[in-house]
């Protein structure tokens, strides 16, 4: 290379932290109207995301309500007075509904 092109050529320089963030929120942008065009893949996922919920409150207040069956249980064969009458009248309701 001649001086003259070292002159002229100048050292090239790390992208500013302004274009790093132009190209962040352009490819979020891509991302997000990607998202917007595949409407129904989002009906679709909103639709099984409702259900799995629906089942794990489902299986969940299932166990809760077991541990708590369970915990009024042992209480009762202890032989408070007042308590375990109170306990074994909710536990024989609960079996009657079941």
């Amino acid at each position: 290379m001649t001086e003259e092109q070292e002159k002229t050529q100048q050292p090239s320089k790390p992208p500013s932290a302004e274009h790093k963030l132009d190209r962040k929120v352009a490819a979020r942008l891509k991302y997000l109207v990607k998202r917007l065009d595949a409407v129904h893949n989002t009906w679709w996922r909103n639709l099984l995301q409702g259900i799995m919920r629906g089942i794990g409150v489902v299986l969940g207040m299932t166990l809760a309500m077991a541990v708590i069956i369970k915990i009024l249980s042992m209480i009762v064969t202890l032989n408070i007075p007042f308590i375990t009458d109170w306990i074994s009248n909710i536990i024989r309701i609960i079996q009657q509904k079941i």
